[in-house]
């Protein structure tokens, strides 16, 4: 049970990082390039500046979940031998 807690902690790390770098770099370029939002901004806007915070929260929470799942690699339960 600690190695799949371990592994599952990893893997959510994991995904944090490697979503977080790209994200903490490309996203105040992305929001600059697309202006404020006011109330002529066109929908597709309003999903970037809505989603590209969400993508760094849903990535872990989604490896977190598959984890605790066991579909991970090093996350599947081992049975017990009596």
């Amino acid at each position: 049970m600690a190695k799949k807690l371990i592994f599952t902690l990893l893997w959510s790390g994991a995904g944090f990082v490697l979503v977080f770098i790209p994200m903490s770099f490309l996203a105040p370029f992305v929001l600059k390039w697309l202006g404020p939002v006011d109330e002529h901004t066109s929908t597709g806007v309003k999903l970037t500046y809505t989603f590209l915070p969400l993508a760094m929260i849903a990535v872990p929470v989604l490896l977190l979940l598959l984890g605790l799942f066991g579909k991970l690699p090093g996350t599947k339960m081992e049975p017990s031998s009596k």
